[in-house]
């Protein structure tokens, strides 16, 4: 008679548990921008050669700084997927707007680049404070017949949410990597 009243609690235990289904948000970030895809690359061309994030954001989970030095990674609040592929395709869509200029996210036909563009972007969460932050710097490695020249550049900046949530800190974010991409472009 023990074996079927422990079966019997575990699975009543199991029933209770098993309630409503856990709900999961996830975010695209994709570009706004209509950029013109169907035409010949330049094969002179510039080229976003790599984007890098920081190791905290590689996880799925959004992310935010519940105090000074302290984050916290939402389980329930996700990427659609990593930020490493999402952020380089976002990145050259919306720098490709604001110079007016064609930015390549791979070097298929382009024989000699202008120019190679790396991002690398350091912070990009949520504050404990009601903003979102981006912190990241760039370098751009122009190559000439005569010599190559690299210059950095850096970039700090915090918008404040519109409303509480995660979809304001996304729209939040989006805002901020626009504002980088504007930076890049002009730095081009």
């Amino acid at each position: 008679m023990r074996i079927p009243l422990t079966i019997i609690s575990c699975l009543l235990a199991t029933s209770c548990m098993s309630g409503n289904p856990v709900k999961h948000d996830y975010y695209l970030l994709r570009s706004d921008t209509p950029v013109e895809i169907s035409r010949q690359m330049n094969p002179e061309g510039i080229i976003l050669t790599q984007v890098s994030v920081a190791t905290y954001l590689n996880e799925a989970g959004l992310v935010l700084e519940t105090s000074d030095g302290k984050i916290n990674t939402a389980e329930l609040h996700l990427w659609a997927e990593p930020l490493r592929h999402s952020l380089r395709q976002f990145l050259a869509d919306e720098i490709t707007a604001a110079a007016g200029k064609d930015i390549y996210t791979n070097s298929n036909g382009l024989t000699s680049p202008a120019a190679e563009v790396s991002i690398n972007i350091n912070q990009l969460h949520g504050t404990h404070d009601g903003n979102a932050l981006l912190v990241a710097s760039w370098a751009i490695h122009i190559k000439t017949d005569k010599k190559a020249r690299k210059t950095a550049y850096q970039f700090s900046k915090k918008a404040p949410l519109q409303t509480d949530g995660y979809d304001a800190l996304v729209a939040a974010e989006k805002l901020l990597l626009k504002d980088l991409a504007t930076e890049i472009a002009e730095s081009l």
